[in-house]
């Protein structure tokens, strides 16, 4: 039977266990990280979400609108265990050949 309130992740070869979200499962912390603007480094983001899985982050959501998005998600999913969210809508306009960097940011500003 399926329940709404539920969410479940199966395990995968990027997820050690099984995730779940929802009412009947503890809180869970997300950390957010991701670039901003070209003087950040995806670097710098990878370190921030290496530490924060080590405090005990369950899911890191990368938020980048710089860069080379696509190989970073990559490289994310090769060192880090715990989910990992994105924000697909940033890399899209930033990767749409029909707008300027400017209107891009601008879409993803409103």
């Amino acid at each position: 039977m399926y329940d709404h309130k539920i969410i479940i992740i199966p395990k995968n070869k990027y997820i050690y266990n099984d995730f779940y979200l929802g009412d009947a499962y503890e809180t869970k912390i997300n950390a957010s990280i991701g670039t901003s603007t070209l003087n950040d480094t995806f670097e710098n983001e990878l370190k921030k979400a290496v530490i924060a899985q080590l405090a005990g982050a369950n899911i890191i959501t990368d938020h980048s609108i710089c860069g080379n998005i696509s190989k970073f998600h990559q490289t994310l999913r090769n060192n880090i265990y715990v989910p990992i969210s994105t924000v697909s809508i940033y890399e899209l306009a930033i990767n749409n050949e029909y707008f300027s960097d400017i209107e891009a940011l601008e879409m993803i500003e409103e």
